[in-house]
């Protein structure tokens, strides 16, 4: 698939500008996410506006997705699209993430639990800043930018044969491995606050994903001192009320007391599961 964009001048991954003003830009999907990626640092790097942490934020989203969907066209082009069989057609819309994550899966593409919590927080903030006030700061684009990062890097690597190392220029790539690192410096941290979990002598505890940072790094139930029901998350320190799926035993996490009126009783993927059944 090609995306076109009218009188655009744009970095592609060589780092280029060599368009005319009225010229055609074409990028197939892969080099438009590779584009996204390096315009999100630039963005994060800069920081000459206000608006352009906002800004970093959107793009490594929109690198994230494209590189998913470029994955998915190799394994067929018309996947891509929310109705297969209207590809070609110039009103055809592109699946959304949630179906763009379930046919990956559907054609054997390997997403871990992990990978799923990460792409989640990314999508989240993405909406956030989209659908609603925008309150950012720079350490935490930097975590998200880090966490998009450790997907996209392994991703590509394995699913496209792509090495970002070489495809990047290099203070790009340089900035997006830091990220990584100063976010996994601090998940290791998080991970190491969280109290010892023995299984056979306490079997209904847990280390659940935090729903804020996505993280597993949640204690459920959580042994640390406090006069309230709740549980603390050692990344993000959000805090919430936990109650175990019916049906498989997870944890779920909700940010308020839960009542008759919010008790959700299943988690999403036993909802999910039960849905396509």
């Amino acid at each position: 698939m090609t995306e076109v964009v009218w009188g655009c001048a744009a970095v592609c991954a060589s780092g280029e500008h060599n368009m005319g003003k009225g010229k055609k830009l074409e990028l197939d999907l892969q080099q438009n996410a590779t584009d996204s990626l390096a315009h999100a640092v630039e963005h994060f790097g800069e920081g000459k506006r206000a608006t352009d942490l906002k800004y970093a934020v959107l793009h490594v989203f929109h690198a994230v997705e494209l590189f998913l969907k470029a994955r998915l066209r190799r394994a067929h082009p018309t996947l891509v699209f929310e109705k297969p069989e209207e590809a070609g057609k110039r009103s055809a819309r592109t699946v959304d993430f949630r179906i763009l994550v379930r046919r990956l899966r559907a054609v054997g593409v390997h997403l871990s639990d992990s990978d799923c919590n990460d792409l989640n927080a990314i999508r989240d903030r993405r909406n956030d800043i989209e659908h609603h006030e925008v309150e950012l700061d720079r350490n935490k684009v930097k975590e998200w930018i880090g966490r998009a990062m450790r997907f996209v890097d392994r991703f590509v690597a394995e699913e496209m044969g792509i090495r970002l190392k070489d495809t990047l220029p290099p203070d790009t790539y340089q900035t997006l491995a830091e990220a990584v690192y100063t976010y996994e410096e601090r998940v290791v941290a998080a991970r190491a606050e969280l109290p010892e979990w023995h299984p056979k002598h306490n079997p209904d505890q847990r280390y659940a994903y935090c729903p804020e940072c996505g993280e597993e790094t949640v204690p459920y139930p959580d042994d640390e001192p406090g006069d309230d029901d709740t549980v603390r998350c050692r990344l993000c320190n959000a805090r919430f009320h936990g109650q175990s799926c019916v049906r498989c035993g997870g944890v779920m996490l909700l940010s308020e007391p839960i009542t008759r009126e919010n008790d959700r009783l299943v988690c999403e993927h036993c909802w999910d599961s039960l849905h396509d059944d």
